[in-house]
C-alpha cells in the first residue's frame, strides 16, 4: 500500500506547448522576445529558435571516398562510410561559432578481424581537425572510445577507455562546447552497456579554435544519422546550467541503459530495487524522471532527451493494458491525482513520439476521470478519492491535461468539463489572502479554524495547486483575451509570493513529491505576464540557489526541504519519509531549477 497523506497531485507539464520537433537553431543567439503579453507563442517560438538544427541537407556535406548519402523512412539524412583506408565526410553548412552543440547517432560494424574504427572529428575552418572523438571495435563484442587534440604527428591522446565488454554496435553521441574558452566535453553511449562521459580540460585554447565538423572511418563501416547541430547557450553557473545539472543527476541515479533502448529503473514508493511488490515499479513516479527530461527538453532540444522519453513510452505500452491505462478509481488510479498525473505522462510521450495512442490514452483517462469523481455534490468539483469525502486543488492537474488534449483536438464536452470545474475551484476554494485552500467537504474548507497552517511538511493550502491555478488563469487569458484572467493571475503570482514563503525561498509546503513540478509552467507563463512584481522572480531565482546550495546531497540527490537540509535528522521532509533518494522528492525539487532556468532564459537575466 502507498503512502496517501502526502500524495503527490498529478504533475504540470514543464510548458503548455512542449516542442516536438527539432526546431530551427540561429548561430548567433537570437534576443528573447521583447514582451510576453501572454506568455504563449512568443516565448515558443524563442525558445524553439535556441533549439539545435537537424542536419538533413546531403548538399551541405563534403564526402569523401566510401561515403554516401542517404534517407531514413523518415527522410531524415543518413550518411554511410565503408572503407579499408582512412576516408572523411565533413560538414560545410554554417561553421559551429563561439558556442556549439552536436549530436548524432553513430553505427559502427567492423569489416575484418582487425579493429575498426570510426570517429567523429572537430576541426578549424580548414577541416584540419583539431579533436578527435573514436569509437573502435574489436572481434569478441569489445568496444573502445578514444578522444585525442590534433592530427598525425602532433595527435595528443588525451582518454582511451580501454577494451570494454559489452557487444555495442550503435552509439549515442553528444558534444558541446560553452562560449569563449570552454572545454571540448563529450558524452557517448552505447546501445548495451557502455557509457562514457569527459571534458578535454586544459584545451580550451583549441577548443575555442573549432569551427567544423566531419567524420572519418578506417576499417569499418559506420553510418551517422539524426545529426543536429546548435549553439550551447547553457554555460555552467547559469539557472539553465543547474537544471541540466539537475537532470543529469536525475538520469545518473535513476536511469539505466542507453537513451533510445534504456529506461527509468523501476521504483516503489520512489526507490529503485530489484525485488518489488509489481516488478513493472510504480508508474506515477516514474513520472517524476519524465516531467524533468521534458523540461530540459523544452529549454535545450537535446534530441537524447526525447529518446529517453520515447523509450519510456514504448515501455509503458508494453508493460500496460488500454484498459489497464485509461481507467479511473483502479489500483493504477486510485486517486484523481493519479489520474490527471498520469494523463500528463501520456500526453508528453505523445508529443515526443507521435503516438496517436499515447494521445487516446490521455483523452480516455481524462473522460474517465471526469465521470468517475465529478457530480453536483458540494455544487460541482471532484472528489479527491473514491471514498468521496472531500474535493480538492489537486484536481487542477486533470484540468492543464484538459487544456492540453483541446490544443490538439477540440471537443466541446471537455472544454466545458474543464470551464466547469476551473470555476467550481475559483469559487469554492479561493481565500481571503489570494491563495487557494487544498480540501473543501460539506462543512466547508478543510482547516477553516486554522488558516495559517502553511508550513514546511504540513499545509492547508498546496503550492503546486496553486501554482497550476495561476497557469490556468494565464491560459484563460491567452485564450480569451479577458483582462479578468490577467487580473487573476497576477492576483495569485503575488498571493504565492507573499504567503509561501521560507527566508528568501519557496515554502515547499505540502507535498514534496509535486509541488515543484508546476515551476516550470509557472515560471514560463506566469511570471512573465505584465503586472508581475519582481519579488515574484526573485523568489524563483533564489529558490534555485538555494537548493544547488543546501538541497543537494554530495552524491546528487535534491531533498525537500529547499533551504536545507537536503537529507538527516534536521531535514523535515526526510524525517517524515520524502526522501531525496526517491524519484518523487528529487525530481519535484529538480524542476524548480527548471523554472529558475526557463525564466532567466525568457526574460535574458536572472536574479536582480
Amino acid at each position: 500500500m502507498r503512502k496517501r497523506r502526502f500524495r503527490p497531485a498529478a504533475l504540470l507539464l514543464a510548458l503548455s506547448l512542449l516542442l516536438t520537433g527539432t526546431g530551427c537553431k540561429k548561430q548567433e543567439d537570437p534576443a528573447p522576445p521583447n514582451t510576453l503579453p501572454q506568455g504563449g507563442e512568443a516565448a515558443m517560438t524563442y525558445l524553439q529558435s535556441l533549439h539545435p538544427t537537424a542536419l538533413n541537407d546531403s548538399g551541405d556535406w563534403e564526402l569523401g571516398a566510401g561515403w554516401t548519402a542517404g534517407t531514413d523512412t523518415y527522410d531524415r539524412l543518413v550518411l554511410s562510410g565503408d572503407s579499408a583506408a582512412p576516408a572523411n565526410a565533413w560538414y560545410n553548412g554554417s561553421g559551429l561559432g563561439d558556442s556549439w552543440f552536436i549530436s548524432l547517432r553513430l553505427k559502427v560494424e567492423q569489416t575484418a578481424d582487425q579493429e575498426g574504427t570510426a570517429e567523429v572529428l572537430l576541426g578549424d575552418e580548414g577541416h584540419s581537425p583539431l579533436f578527435r572523438l573514436g569509437i573502435s571495435l574489436a572481434s569478441g563484442g569489445f568496444t573502445q572510445v578514444s578522444f585525442s587534440a590534433g592530427s598525425g604527428a602532433n595527435t595528443v591522446e588525451l582518454l582511451r577507455s580501454g577494451w570494454l565488454p559489452g557487444g555495442d554496435k550503435e552509439f549515442f553521441i553528444t558534444l558541446q562546447k560553452g562560449k569563449g574558452e570552454s572545454p571540448v566535453t563529450a558524452t557517448v553511449y552505447g546501445d548495451q552497456e557502455l557509457s562514457y562521459s569527459f571534458s578535454a580540460d586544459g584545451y580550451e585554447k583549441q577548443a575555442a579554435r573549432t569551427a567544423s565538423l566531419g567524420l572519418a572511418v578506417n576499417q569499418a563501416t559506420a553510418s551517422a544519422a539524426r545529426l543536429t547541430l546548435g549553439a550551447d547557450y547553457v554555460p555552467v553557473g547559469t539557472y539553465a546550467g543547474m537544471a541540466r545539472q539537475g537532470v543529469t543527476d536525475l538520469l545518473d541515479h535513476f536511469w539505466s541503459g542507453s537513451p533510445a533502448t534504456g529506461n527509468i529503473l523501476p521504483t516503489w514508493n520512489g526507490y529503485p530495487s530489484d525485488t518489488l511488490p509489481d516488478d513493472r515499479g510504480g508508474l506515477w513516479e516514474r513520472g517524476m524522471i519524465i516531467f524533468a527530461m521534458d523540461g530540459l527538453y523544452t529549454l535545450t532540444g537535446d534530441p537524447m532527451l526525447k529518446e529517453r522519453i520515447i523509450s519510456e513510452w514504448q515501455r509503458i505500452e508494453s508493460l500496460y493494458t488500454v484498459e489497464q491505462l485509461e481507467a479511473a478509481g483502479t489500483s493504477l488510479h486510485p486517486a484523481v491525482d493519479d489520474c490527471g498525473w498520469h494523463a500528463m505522462l501520456y500526453l508528453v510521450c505523445y508529443r515526443h513520439s507521435g503516438d496517436p495512442d499515447a494521445l487516446a490514452r490521455a483523452v480516455g483517462m481524462v473522460k474517465n476521470t471526469y465521470e468517475h469523481y465529478g457530480d453536483d455534490t458540494l455544487g460541482g468539483g471532484l472528489w479527491y478519492n473514491n471514498d468521496r469525502q472531500y474535493k480538492s486543488l489537486y484536481e487542477t492537474c486533470l484540468l492543464l491535461d484538459t487544456w492540453q488534449i483541446l490544443q490538439y483536438q477540440e471537443d466541446e464536452e471537455l472544454r466545458q468539463l474543464m470551464t466547469e470545474n476551473y470555476e467550481w475551484l475559483e469559487s469554492n476554494l479561493l481565500r481571503d489572502d489570494n491563495i487557494y485552500w487544498c480540501e473543501v467537504d460539506a462543512d466547508g474548507p478543510r482547516g477553516k479554524e486554522r488558516p495559517g497552517d502553511i508550513r514546511e511538511a504540513g499545509s492547508v493550502s498546496f503550492l503546486g495547486g496553486n501554482m497550476a491555478m495561476a497557469v490556468l488563469h494565464a491560459r484563460m487569458y491567452r485564450d480569451t483575451g479577458d483582462s479578468q484572467y490577467l487580473d487573476r493571475a497576477v492576483r495569485t503570482a503575488k498571493g504565492i509570493t507573499d504567503v509561501f514563503k521560507n527566508g528568501d525561498c519557496y515554502l515547499n509546503d505540502r507535498d514534496a513529491w509535486v509541488n515543484g513540478t508546476f515551476m516550470a509552467a509557472y515560471a514560463a507563463e506566469v511570471l512573465t505576464l505584465p503586472g508581475i512584481p519582481q519579488e515574484c522572480l526573485d523568489m524563483t531565482y533564489a529558490t534555485a540557489d538555494s537548493i544547488m546550495q543546501n538541497a543537494r546531497t554530495p552524491d546528487g540527490y535534491y531533498g525537500g526541504c529547499w533551504n536545507g537540509p537536503a537529507d538527516g535528522p534536521d531535514s523535515r521532509w526526510s524525517m517524515i519519509g520524502s526522501r531525496p533518494q526517491q524519484t518523487m522528492t528529487s525530481g519535484s525539487t529538480v524542476n524548480m531549477l527548471l523554472g529558475a532556468a526557463l525564466l532567466e532564459t525568457l526574460t535574458g537575466k536572472g536574479a536582480a
